[in-house]
């Protein structure tokens, strides 16, 4: 085999490995119904420092679980969003989509680190939209309620049909 044939083979089988790599993070995504969201990274002074040096920190990714419930005439959102505090989290309603942002800030520990042996938990701004059933929602009575890392948002249904507007909802 000469130099141009390994060559070609290596190329092959590199991009067949991605392909492969591609289809399954696809597939995971599927399945997880979306809940596998970006966190992008709030940039400090010194990784600010080595984002000018070429090393920019990229998008961490965290499963942001949701489970969704018609109880009596209401739909009920639960989110596992642990480690915020409820003045990092928004909610609102956008026509037919529940949309729940924040920002996960990291512990100071985390900024006096010597060294980072393993780092999984995801901090940053992150965004998940929800699809919400077809029903018109109530503009009001909605509540919304943040404990041991779940957040639950009650939206009661209104019958009515009209021009669904962006709202947002108080989170208690």
């Amino acid at each position: 085999m000469n130099a141009q044939q390994i060559l070609s083979r290596f190329k092959d089988e590199a991009q067949y490995a991605w392909h492969s790599l591609a289809d399954q993070f696809h597939h995971l995504e599927q399945r997880n119904n979306h809940a596998l969201t970006p966190f992008q990274p709030i940039i400090n002074a010194d990784e600010e420092a080595a984002a000018s040096n070429g090393k920019e920190p990229h998008p961490q990714w965290s499963l942001i679980p949701v489970d969704m419930l018609e109880v009596e005439e209401a739909l009920v959102v639960s989110m596992e969003i642990p480690g915020l505090d409820t003045s990092a989290i928004s909610i609102a309603v956008e026509g037919n989509e529940l949309i729940v942002s924040g920002t996960k800030t990291k512990p100071e520990r985390y900024l006096q680190a010597t060294q980072k042996i393993t780092t999984e938990i995801a901090y940053g701004t992150f965004e998940r939209r929800i699809t919400l059933t077809g029903n018109r929602l109530k503009v009001s009575d909605n509540d919304a309620n943040y404990n041991n890392g779940i957040l639950t948002i009650t939206l009661p249904y209104d019958g009515m049909n009209g021009d669904p507007q962006r709202r947002t909802i108080d989170l208690q």
